[in-house]
């Protein structure tokens, strides 16, 4: 599949699940949405999966290394 074929199915994903038919409308949800998404930082304190990683491989070779 190309990427033109996949945002196509992405778009109609995504007019199913919010039943929305208007292109417009719908364009400007999904851009809301990523929009809220990038916004969205963790609470304080809260560890990210890739803080987390990069944590669990420091232990990994500091352990491998003793």
């Amino acid at each position: 599949m190309d990427t033109a074929t996949l945002d196509t199915k992405k778009m109609e994903a995504f007019r199913e699940i919010l039943n929305i038919n208007n292109e417009n409308i719908l364009t400007n949800a999904i851009a809301y949405i990523r929009e809220a998404k990038k916004s969205m930082s963790p609470p304080e304190g809260f560890m990210t999966g890739d803080e987390f990683e990069r944590r669990v491989k420091a232990r990994v070779t500091k352990f491998y290394k003793k």
